[in-house]
């Protein structure tokens, strides 16, 4: 193998382990960075996020987010703040306090 095959060889490797998914727009904290909408959880809501990152929303819930999103679903799988993978095209919810979505 030539010298500069190496070196484009490695050049690739190193360029691949640095793509990362972009996740959720939010700093090493947890804090998100874009404009966004807080919505309070019940503790209903909050024993079913707890067991499965699953939560239904409330009927007042899902009318405040129909005003944004005419179709948005009522039943969401929530992020963490430091969901790594890719958010294209998703409407999705962050859990980044306790009692806030």
């Amino acid at each position: 193998m030539k010298k500069h095959e190496l070196i484009i060889i490695i050049c690739l490797l190193f360029s691949a382990l640095k793509v990362q998914a972009d996740g959720p727009p939010v700093k090493k904290n947890g804090t998100i960075t874009t404009e966004h909408l807080e919505i309070k959880i019940t503790s209903e809501q909050l024993n079913l996020i707890e067991k499965s990152h699953i939560v239904e929303l409330t009927e007042q819930q899902h009318e405040l987010l129909k005003k944004y999103y005419k179709n948005i679903p009522n039943k969401f799988v929530l992020l963490t703040p430091h969901f790594n993978d890719c958010t294209c095209d998703l409407i999705y919810l962050v859990w980044n306090r306790k009692h806030t979505i």
